[in-house]
């Protein structure tokens, strides 16, 4: 467990080492900010240490916002799927409604027409998920485009 933690902080290291060389806009602004003020080498040192601490802390801090945000949205899991659940019979039940509201605001052609292309469809889906079911192991409606046969 040492030797994990050593080698986690050691990268760690290491790799903030590299991300402020490689990002001048890392010690560029000190820089400047230290020639402009006329600051001495050890105060623009102290600034740029407290500054760095600030930066570090201040991503760990965020690191634990996220954390706290994964483990809070865990917890989500079981509302979204009755949400989910709700909002799927809501449409079922608005659809029905208007099903029946519908023609009675319509005239008797546009009624039959209507009609005429909800059949189609009704029998269209029927008869693709219907076929669909045979090629699938699950029984689910999965067409493949490819002309080989079908996968075990």
């Amino acid at each position: 467990m040492a030797l994990d933690i050593f080698l986690l902080a050691t990268t760690a290291a290491f790799i903030g080492t590299v991300h402020t060389l490689i990002g001048p806009d890392h010690y560029v602004p000190f820089i400047v900010m230290s020639r402009t003020a006329k600051w001495s080498s050890p105060k623009t040192l102290g600034i740029t240490i407290l500054s760095g601490l600030g930066h570090v802390l201040g991503s760990v801090l965020l690191g634990f916002v996220g954390i706290a945000l994964g483990i809070a949205v865990s917890h989500l899991e079981g509302v979204e799927s009755t949400r989910g659940t709700i909002a799927a019979w809501g449409l079922i039940a608005f659809g029905l409604i208007y099903f029946v509201w519908g023609p009675t605001r319509r005239s008797m052609s546009t009624i039959i027409t209507d009609w005429a292309i909800i059949m189609t469809m009704a029998i269209t889906t029927f008869m693709i998920t219907t076929l669909a079911r045979g090629t699938s192991r699950h029984g689910y409606c999965s067409l493949s485009l490819s002309s080989g046969p079908a996968s075990p």
